[in-house]
């Protein structure tokens, strides 16, 4: 990738199998320093620089980074797109990952209980892993009633 306009338009490329992206979006921010990209994303962008240097008098990588959040009814979804350019090495890097939490804490819990999900290289292969455990992550299981036969016992 040239630059981080063709990676966010790889980024949104890959959003569009789920969602509608549209290709001039209306951005309004919002209080957390998002800004919605559909009826169903948020997204921000940022310009990050190293503050720890790896070396003493060598310049830091700088790291360009998306960060998109999206809903269902009981989970929240966030998918940290980073393009990073090491200025001592030369060289470019990307990456691709995704982590859920809940949306409400569990009773007599003040905290969302979260877990990490699919990361690796930006590419096709990882964001189809993501697509996965986020399906995988929504499904539900079955009554019980239907599992243990009893529906059939009724017939």
């Amino acid at each position: 990738m040239e630059n981080k306009n063709e990676f966010k338009e790889t980024l949104l490329g890959f959003l569009a199998d789920v969602t509608t992206v549209p290709k001039n979006p209306t951005l309004n921010l919002c209080p957390d320093g998002f800004y919605t990209l559909s009826p169903f994303l948020l997204i921000k962008e940022r310009d990050y620089i190293n503050m720890v240097k790896e070396r003493a008098g060598k310049e830091p990588p700088t790291k360009h980074w998306i960060i998109i959040k999206f809903f269902t009814e009981k989970h929240r979804y966030i998918i940290n797109a980073v393009l990073y350019d090491n200025k001592v090495s030369g060289e470019e890097g990307y990456y691709l990952g995704a982590g859920v939490d809940t949306r409400k804490p569990r009773s007599g819990e003040d905290w969302n209980r979260g877990n990490d999900l699919i990361d690796g290289k930006f590419n096709r292969e990882t964001w189809e892993r993501i697509k996965n455990a986020i399906i995988k992550h929504e499904m539900t299981g079955l009554s019980k009633y239907i599992v243990n036969g009893r529906y059939q016992n009724e017939k």
